[in-house]
């Protein structure tokens, strides 16, 4: 296991990612490995006691990708949540950390198979919303881009709270679930993972890319891609390889400064 230098110096995080990403310039990358202490169902943070006895409280957001040894990336499973971990996990946290001192959690890697709880049955799929019709939802996946049919029944939610049809909006993710019908998904439910007027949005070219991906330059703000973030060209997804020096893209995601979290990215 590699450590950073900044895990020097024993760090207690309590900030939540969305006030840290606007707090400035990061250090660099971090990786903690260590046994999770504490959770709760719903909670936004995870605690863990790293291999030198040192305390974390990790934050955990919208941006945070939870994966267990036998995740597949399935389209048809929802995206684990911290109410799956248990005390006394074994996880490794790959993340980065400001410049004064706070984490935030990219990745939490979990050293078992993932719970075996029932789910709801039917398909899930998780996509950036592109057109809002009549009944209609055009949702971009990660894996092609789906007709979402929402019916009389279907519960659409943003956290516990049902909304209307209405509410929903262009580059909001949603996580929907249902069944096929033809080429249709029909929906017995969609909920809100990212509102995008919630969040920041920026627009420009693009600058410097990372050499080792992951990461690119507009103006004099860092964007940071993760395997969450969804990336779209002409209403079809795309990959991180498709951004190129001096294109346009606009980007949605959280913080603001010298540093993004990109959760979806329209390439012009």
């Amino acid at each position: 296991m590699k450590w950073a230098a900044v895990l020097l110096i024993a760090v207690f995080v309590v900030t939540i990612p969305t006030s840290a990403w606007a707090n400035g310039r990061f250090r660099g990358k971090v990786e903690i490995e260590g046994v999770v202490i504490s959770t709760a169902p719903g909670a936004r943070f995870v605690v863990i006691r790293d291999q030198k006895g040192r305390t974390w409280v990790v934050p955990v957001d919208l941006v945070t990708e939870i994966e267990f040894e036998d995740d597949d990336d399935d389209e048809r499973f929802a995206h684990a949540t911290t109410h799956e971990l248990q005390v006394g996990d074994e996880v490794e946290i790959k993340g980065l950390i400001t410049a004064d001192g706070r984490i935030l959690a990219l990745k939490i890697e979990v050293e078992r198979e993932r719970p075996k709880f029932r789910r709801p049955v039917g398909i899930f799929i998780r996509g950036v919303i592109i057109v809002v019709g009549d009944g209609l939802l055009t949702v971009v996946t990660q894996n092609g881009t789906i007709t979402v049919v929402v019916h009389a029944n279907t519960r659409i939610l943003e956290g516990d709270r049902r909304i209307s049809l209405r509410s929903l909006g262009r580059h909001d993710i949603v996580v929907a679930r249902g069944n096929w019908s033809g080429t249709r998904l029909s929906a017995d439910e969609v909920k809100v993972e990212f509102d995008a007027t919630d969040g920041v949005t920026l627009n420009g070219l693009v600058g410097a890319i990372w050499a080792r991906g992951e990461a690119f330059m507009i103006g004099g703000t860092w964007i940071n891609v993760t395997s969450r973030t969804l990336i779209i060209r002409d209403g079809s997804p795309a990959t991180l390889g498709a951004i190129r020096p001096g294109g346009r893209v606009a980007v949605y995601g959280l913080g603001n400064g010298a540093a993004m979290q990109a959760l979806v990215i329209l390439i012009r």
